[in-house]
């Protein structure tokens, strides 16, 4: 349910700035960090399974207390954020966005594991990677597309799925 509400938030930030070809200012991008916030005080008071408010007030929080909207760390973030946490930076790196072409699951990968421990959960980025391929129980293994690797990728990509499993 997380998942699917997490950026709730954004309908109070004007659609101009969501879709902005450019760099945010200080300005532009402090309202853009309101959105959990916004959506947390819409979902509270509404009854909705587990800490499903409280996930989305906590999805940017960051291990290090780098994130916002609280500036939690490590354990203070609930597991669940941790997660969505993870999923978000690797869909939004992955995907197009009016700023910028999409980064490509190599590099969304390379910024999980570069900063694994750091702003994001150590056990939530390798279970992220497992789930791209590595050490996955059958029949789920074959039923997981391996990532798509653009040639922008290059190198980087087959010294990240270098351990995950044989190509086809």
């Amino acid at each position: 349910m997380a998942g699917t509400l997490h950026d709730l938030g954004k309908i109070a930030i004007p659609s101009g700035l969501l879709s902005k070809a450019g760099n945010l200012n200080p300005v532009e991008f402090a309202l853009i960090k309101t959105h959990p916030q916004v959506a947390y005080n819409i979902l509270e008071p509404i009854t909705l399974p587990g800490n499903t408010a409280k996930i989305i007030l906590q999805h940017h929080e960051r291990i290090n207390g780098s994130g916002y909207p609280q500036g939690l760390k490590g354990e203070e973030i609930l597991l669940e954020a941790r997660i969505l946490g993870v999923a978000d930076v690797l869909e939004a790196m992955c995907s197009h966005r009016p700023y910028r072409a999409s980064l490509g699951q190599a590099a969304a990968l390379d910024e999980l594991i570069r900063n694994k421990e750091i702003l994001y959960d150590g056990a939530v980025v390798e279970t992220c990677l497992k789930l791209y391929g590595k050490d996955l129980p059958a029949p789920l293994a074959e039923t997981i597309p391996l990532p798509q690797v653009s040639p922008e990728d290059g190198p980087r990509a087959h010294k990240i799925f270098a351990q995950m499993r044989p190509w086809p």
